[in-house]
């Protein structure tokens, strides 16, 4: 059995946040992200969770179960009989990148291609809010070395798999609601077939949305509220993939290039933000924003 993972085999998401995840919550908060981000995972997998404090940012690390250890944990080495201080250390190899603070794994990433260690530096400053201190190259001698003397002398993690005791009667729910909205979909599809045209783009679908708003509740100041907000959206060029309206709320999913705009956009509503969840989508370069916006009808 393979103990600690290769670089290779563990698959990341990085999952912005407004704030600190409740820990009675985080377990429901990291299935509901990977799901909404299409990410495979099963029973035989590890799930680990890092949150990057200065960036509101968490990690989600995955890899099987047949290895024991993250190969990120075995830097933790390094720091043995040392002084720790509070300061950003950068393990460089040609495969991989490991960020340290305070002698604990911070930060993950894949690495596949060449770069100096000023560039590093710069890059890290944008992306993480953070300074790197000291950088370390390790060839991969090295770190045959280290997986060694981190079996020998350390030989435990300091991370709790997340995915060990899953209450799998969430995930039921979660596949009860998701059918439920599936047909009540496709019921309205039938409904109202003659606005469903599925060659109309994002904008029409999103004005369509409005004018049934409007048609079914018959409120005034309702219909101003939410032309109001579809209005604000436009202004902040967010780009809506799906609007639903369930009891004086309205569900929301919408994308943009600039994670500052959505920010805008909710600061706007802060006072009637009901949840949201913010989701950088790497392979698609993009941020997705789910939130549920409270709408009184007078």
């Amino acid at each position: 059995m393979n103990t600690i993972t290769n670089y290779a085999e563990i698959n990341t998401l990085l999952i912005d946040v407004t704030l600190k995840i409740d820990e009675n919550n985080i377990k429901e908060f990291v299935y509901t992200s990977l799901e909404l981000n299409a990410v495979e995972y099963s029973q035989d997998d590890i799930i680990l969770l890092n949150y990057l404090y200065e960036s509101n940012i968490y990690q989600v690390s995955i890899f099987n179960k047949k290895n024991k250890y993250p190969i990120f944990e075995i830097f933790r080495v390094y720091y043995l009989n040392k002084t720790v201080k509070n300061e950003y250390d950068l393990f460089l190899n040609k495969n991989f990148i490991v960020i340290y603070k305070n002698a604990k794994p911070y930060y993950f990433q894949k690495f596949d291609y060449k770069i100096i260690s000023d560039d590093l530096i710069e890059y890290f400053y944008k992306k993480l809010n953070i300074k790197i201190i000291n950088i370390y190259k390790i060839d991969c001698n090295k770190v045959e070395e280290l997986k060694d003397k981190f079996l020998k002398e350390i030989d435990n993690t300091i991370f709790e798999n997340i995915n060990s005791k899953r209450n799998y009667s969430y995930y039921i729910y979660c596949s009860y609601l998701f059918l439920l909205i599936l047909f009540c979909v496709y019921s309205y599809t039938n409904i109202k077939k003659e606005y469903l045209n599925q060659k109309l783009n994002n904008q029409v679908k999103k004005e369509e949305n409005i004018l049934l708003l409007k048609e079914k509740f018959k409120f005034n100041a309702f219909s101003e509220d939410i032309e109001s907000l579809f209005e604000m959206l436009k202004k902040y060029k967010l780009k809506i993939n799906h609007v639903h309206y369930q009891k004086n709320s309205l569900s929301l999913e919408f994308i943009s290039l600039d994670k500052n705009s959505i920010y805008d956009f909710l600061d706007n509503y802060k006072n009637a933000i009901l949840s949201n969840t913010i989701v950088y989508i790497e392979n698609k370069k993009y941020y997705k924003c789910n939130t549920n916006v409270r709408i009184i009808k007078n």
